[in-house]
């Protein structure tokens, strides 16, 4: 944390560039520094040494990435001659074409440079290009994470969970619209959703044959009148396996598009050893999960259906990640990837019901609820699960002035000093953002983020008048104000970031008006970025740097300690470098001479996205994991905060 950020300058922008009928210098003055300024943003984003001054076989393509909604079928489809690779470095809005040759680079770049792409975000983008090392371009695909991008390819058995199988055009184009007209109409006939008054299922609609299941009790009720529908029976039937029993209880899930569901496993209590899903309409990225092993993301296309059994149906974690746009494994063998748009999507969630007399006997304690009965069975995420603000001592506004506000004045300097760098994804969203723009950041404290473009007209404010302090010793314009009630007009910024501050506030509901007063202020169509504390501060088997050695972490050895409770506020408090044991805890600031507790709440995957989901306010982007935090990327719409 003490040693210095260090940035290697950008190489001198070269005088002839690929695709350019003429030298820079007979340029016009307005493209010259638009294209002095993409040279600059890409040797920030993709690294210095990337870019060539000399001719080479490989192009870097500004404005044509992922970030911008630029799969490989939108490159490939622009049939250029000698292309061999297409290089997706992930959240970035550059790509990587690799050629046969430095001449073949330079006749594609000839139709590419300067070309303006309709179906880039943006829609009409224009491409920058310049030429790049090839061996350095290639270790750019190593910053994807793979846990993002969705595949149906099942060859590499041994990576997939026992008991999974995934069958492609499961069903006609014809029954696929029967069912969906049977769903359709079952909807229409009258209002068979789900009302949980905590709105947990407010993300989809659902309807049930054969037996209903009662969310939050993980009980299933009986419905002997409403059998399953001839169709959906016959289509079960031809997709369950022989040696497996014949469903007899059936759920239409009904998703809008960018709608999603949090990390569960299907109550072992309430139902047998399998599930069989078949997706109608459109498809979606299907994540499952297990501590220890490395997470499998599936591509579940139109009319495919997905079988879980064994290992795969009772230990695994599956979800569906909140959001508009999937990225998916492209068809052909160069490793990269499209963006696919979601749509309006139904599931139809096939089981058998468990009868009394047939408990689980399953032997995975962790996951089963079959000893806690079936009334007191819960398949609620952990961040659903966990104890709320009822069992603690204050109330939120207290918890939070007490131990989050003090606490930042108090330390501000301390804070300061060992806060350098700026996280590579955020310099990366700021990067993008074009100069002149308004942008806000929500607290900011030190200031850091906001040093790197001085071209922007940022503007910060941070809860901590002490911060506030910092950040004007720094030339910042900042305003000390509450995330709850910023003292701003609506719709004023053209993008805004808000890092590491919603895990301070102590409520959902305080988490949701902090977003919803973020989109107040931010035009339609603004970009904007959120960091969050995860829960989860080991993915993949990687831990994240927090986490100290166990050789150094306060906790080694102790793991099986009783947690530390605050006796005010009866929440755990933390040990330092350790893993986190509950959703809301204080986590000590240190010092030589002072120790201070901060609240914080822990976000688990699938929370924030569906946070930002619900506030209806934001259309989702992306959301991923950067290093032991949660984050989306968003477009504020155009729809009114209430």
């Amino acid at each position: 944390l003490q040693a210095s950020h260090q940035t290697v300058p950008a190489p001198p922008l070269p005088q002839c560039l690929p695709g350019l009928q003429c030298p820079l210098a007979q340029l016009s003055p307005r493209q010259r520094r638009k294209i002095s300024r993409k040279w600059h943003q890409a040797a920030s984003a993709a690294g210095s040494t990337v870019l060539s001054a000399e001719p080479t076989a490989c192009l870097l393509v500004a404005n044509a990435g992922l970030h911008n909604g630029i799969g490989e079928s939108n490159l490939v489809s622009l049939g250029l001659p000698g292309l061999i690779r297409v290089i997706q470095p992930a959240g970035q809005s550059h790509c990587f074409l690799l050629f046969h040759d430095a001449a073949s680079a330079e006749e594609a770049a000839a139709g590419l440079q300067l070309h303006q792409l309709a179906d880039s975000m943006p829609a009409g983008s224009v491409l920058y290009v310049f030429f790049a090392d090839p061996e350095l371009a290639v270790k750019q695909v190593q910053s994807s994470d793979p846990n993002e991008v969705a595949t149906t390819n099942l060859a590499d058995s041994s990576a997939l969970p026992p008991g999974l199988s995934l069958t492609l055009d499961a069903v006609s184009l014809a029954e696929e619209a029967e069912l969906l007209a049977l769903v359709d109409a079952e909807l229409d006939s009258g209002d068979r959703d789900v009302a949980i008054a905590d709105g947990r299922l407010r993300n989809r609609r659902v309807v049930h044959w054969g037996h209903e299941f009662l969310y939050g009790r993980n009980r299933l009720a009986p419905l002997p009148d409403r059998p399953l529908p001839p169709a959906c029976a016959t289509v079960a039937d031809r997709l369950t396996p022989a040696w497996l029993p014949r469903p007899d209880q059936l759920t239409a899930n009904v998703y809008e598009p960018g709608g999603g569901i949090a990390a569960h496993v299907d109550s072992h209590a309430a139902f047998g050893d399998s599930i069989l899903s078949v997706s109608l309409g459109s498809g979606c990225a299907f994540r499952l999960t297990r501590p220890g092993r490395p997470t499998i993301c599936l591509a579940l296309p139109p009319r495919s259906a997905l079988l879980l059994t064994g290992e795969a149906r009772l230990v695994w974690r599956h979800e569906i990640p909140a959001r508009q746009v999937d990225l998916v494994a492209s068809a052909s063998s160069s490793g990269g990837c499209d963006l696919v748009k979601r749509g309006r999507r139904v599931s139809l969630t096939f089981r058998q019901a468990r009868q009394s007399n047939q408990p689980c006997r399953c032997g995975f304690g962790d996951v089963c609820d079959e000893d806690r009965g079936v009334d007191g069975a819960s398949s609620l995420s952990p961040a659903e699960s966990q104890p709320t603000q009822q069992q603690q001592a204050l109330d939120p506004a207290s918890l939070e002035r007490e131990f989050v506000h003090s606490v930042y004045d108090s330390i501000a300097d301390h804070f300061s000093d060992t806060r350098h760098s700026r996280w590579p994804r955020v310099a990366a969203f700021l990067a993008d953002l074009p100069p002149g723009c308004l942008l806000l950041d929500i607290g900011c404290g030190n200031g850091k983020n906001m040093l790197a473009r001085r071209d922007l007209l940022a503007i910060v404010c941070d809860r901590s008048v002490a911060l506030c302090t910092v950040c004007a010793s720094r030339s910042l314009p900042v305003f000390q104000a509450d995330a709850l009630q910023l003292p701003l007009r609506n719709a004023v910024f053209d993008a805004a970031v808000c890092i590491a501050v919603l895990h301070h506030l102590s409520t959902r509901e305080r988490r949701l008006a902090a977003i919803k007063e973020l989109a107040r202020v931010s035009r339609p169509n603004a970009p904007i970025l959120i960091y969050v504390w995860a829960m989860e501060q080991r993915r993949n088997g990687k831990a994240s740097a927090y986490l100290k050695k166990p050789e150094e972490s306060d906790d080694a050895g102790q793991r099986g300690e009783q947690l530390v409770r605050d006796a005010r506020t009866g929440l755990g408090v933390h040990r330092p470098g350790s893993e986190f044991k509950s959703a809301d805890m204080l986590v000590p600031w240190r010092s030589r001479s002072d120790e201070r507790l901060r609240f914080y709440h822990l976000f688990v995957e699938g929370e924030l996205d569906q946070l930002c989901t619900d506030s209806g306010l934001f259309q989702l982007i992306e959301a991923y994991y950067d290093n032991g935090n949660w984050c989306v990327r968003l477009l504020r719409n155009d729809a009114p905060v209430s």
